[in-house]
């Protein structure tokens, strides 16, 4: 009972805060299912674009705001090693997907929650209406950043650019969105991770946005100790009680595999590079995954900035070849992704850090509630049967978060 009071306590203080997180970790794999803290009122945060910082100071009576021009991954580091001395220092944020954009802000402390107390406090919290108080489900519209047409049209195009060599896979994704009132952003998060409870799911409010993911998917790990790095891209999806690999799944997790360890390749020593596990299959609550994990060895003096630039984004979420994938993503797609498909993770002040893959994750801000669904269009893809998918995942994630009618 203490620990359900002590988590019910946080998620008070949670909504309190003007800048807090909470890394959760509620379900999937039980090795993967180790990290459950929050943190709040951070000393400082700091947010923009690669090269120009407004540095947020929090600890004084009214914030004071002042603007630099330099690298972010720079000021990052020069800030990681002004706390080193603080052991339970920890910096927390997102990058965007193309990097055009950031929010990261540093805790003193942050606090452990263990995770049988959050679910039990879960289920007495999300009380479902109380989410979107004011609001006549009835009248709620869904919309998209394009029609049906557009998408199939789309579909096509990437399909013609398969058969002309440019690319082998692509990921397509389309932006829904929805406008209401007195959104809980924190309570549509627990019905999120009730409904989807994942390894690398994360709640984040900031002054601009509140980022609620139910993440699988790991995009990179730093032991500071080892030095070594690790990514674990997904690449097929599979019935829950299905445990066979077909060809396609297994040709696109081998493809992205090839692809990250080129990305690490540029920052590893030499022959450090290995896929240590290939094709595993992996359960979480409604579906199984088909994961691969690729690690190696930083190179001394390595920089976050060559890291990053090396590894972002991932490739299970542009396609293969990368760079020729997100020329296509950016020619074709009408919205700028964001933070959608970027990553959101921490860096502790020893250098250890831990980051996700910002998938199934839902954007509030100023009254609108934004996702993405994605797939990766490949030679034999469907265009109708693709729009189909996309279309009946919407539809599920309305349903799931009781925003139908």
């Amino acid at each position: 009972m203490k620990e359900e009071n002590e988590a019910s306590l946080a998620f008070a203080k949670l909504q309190e805060s003007p800048v807090s997180f909470w890394i959760d970790s509620s379900g999937g794999p039980k090795d993967l299912c180790k990290n459950s803290f929050y943190g709040l009122n951070p000393k400082y945060y700091i947010y923009g674009s690669l090269n120009k910082i407004n540095f947020v100071n929090c600890y004084r009576d009214i914030p004071l705001e002042c603007l630099y021009r330099m690298s972010c991954f720079d000021f990052l580091e020069e800030k990681i090693k002004e706390e080193k001395n603080n052991p339970n220092g920890i910096f927390a944020g997102y990058f965007a997907y193309d990097l055009s954009d950031f929010f990261f802000a540093y805790f003193d402390n942050c606090y452990s929650c263990e995770s049988r107390s959050l679910d039990r406090v879960t289920c007495k919290e999300q009380g479902l209406d109380s989410c979107f108080h004011g609001n006549d489900k009835t009248n709620l519209h869904l919309t998209s950043n394009m029609s049906d047409s557009e998408y199939l049209k789309k579909v096509k195009q990437i399909k013609e650019e398969i058969k002309a060599g440019n690319v082998y896979q692509v990921n397509l994704t389309r932006e829904y969105s929805v406008e209401l009132k007195n959104i809980n952003d924190l309570k549509l998060y627990l019905k999120l991770r009730s409904v989807s409870p994942n390894p690398y799911g994360c709640y984040f409010k900031t002054p601009f946005v509140s980022i609620l993911s139910s993440s699988p998917e790991e995009f990179l790990y730093i032991d500071s100790q080892t030095k070594y790095i690790r990514t674990r891209p997904i690449k097929g999806t599979l019935s829950k009680n299905v445990f066979e690999i077909d060809p396609k799944n297994q040709a696109e997790n081998i493809m992205i595999v090839d692809l990250e360890r080129n990305d690490l390749g540029r920052i590893c020593e030499y022959g450090s590079v290995k896929a240590k596990k290939l094709l595993e299959i992996e359960s979480y609550k409604h579906l199984n995954h088909v994961v691969s994990t690729v690690e190696g060895k930083l190179k001394p003096d390595i920089k976050l900035k060559e890291i990053f630039e090396a590894m972002f984004p991932s490739g299970s979420i542009t396609g293969a070849p990368k760079i020729s994938a997100m020329k296509l993503i950016e020619k074709i797609e009408p919205t700028k992704r964001k933070a959608y498909t970027g990553s959101f993770g921490y860096i502790k002040t020893d250098g250890t850090m831990n980051f996700n893959i910002l998938i199934r994750t839902i954007f509030v801000s100023e009254g609108r509630i934004v996702f993405n669904i994605g797939g990766g269009i490949v030679a034999d893809s469907s265009p109708e049967g693709e729009l189909e998918e996309i279309n009946l995942k919407a539809k599920g994630i309305m349903n799931a978060l009781c925003l139908s009618s």
